[in-house]
């Protein structure tokens, strides 16, 4: 990765994470999040935000993260990155998870997640990086034209 590629992804992630908040809050109609601020032992640390008994929503988080540690080379191989030496390497996650529950039982409920992975040398060059994630509907009450526009938005976005 270029230099300063983790900073930007991180302020990518807080901007996303302050965004998502401000159309949640807007989208509500009433509530508002409380927010709780966690640190990782070893290192990093994240943002917790949840509204709770809102207008719209029952209950909306979004949550935010940046961490980095020592990464044991097996444990790098098991999780499928790509180098060739058994050496020392660290990593460093950062990304954003939202679950939403709407307050009408026929609004499936949304979760999400993005993260961006960097396993990094001792040296500081990046051994390898991925961006991965994934989103859905919980549906109480199926309705499979729904799911069928939110697949089709997404793969149009």
């Amino acid at each position: 990765m270029t230099p300063g590629f983790r900073d930007r992804v991180s302020s990518w992630i807080e901007q996303l994470h302050d965004e998502t908040t401000e159309l949640f809050t807007a989208l509500d109609r009433g509530g508002s999040f409380r927010e709780d601020s966690w640190e990782r032992p070893g290192g990093g640390g994240g943002v917790s935000r949840v509204l709770a008994d809102g207008a719209t929503f029952e209950q909306a988080g979004v949550n935010r993260s940046a961490v980095q540690g020592v990464l044991e080379p097996a444990l790098a191989q098991r999780i499928g990155a790509c180098f060739s030496v058994m050496e020392p390497l660290s990593f460093f996650v950062t990304g954003l998870s939202l679950v939403v529950h709407p307050r009408s039982p026929m609004v499936p409920t949304v979760h999400l997640n993005v993260r961006y992975f960097e396993i990094v040398r001792s040296t500081g060059e990046a051994v390898d990086a991925w961006f991965g994630g994934g989103t859905d509907l919980t549906p109480t009450y199926p309705f499979p034209e729904d799911a069928t526009h939110f697949h089709r938005t997404l793969k149009a976005v």
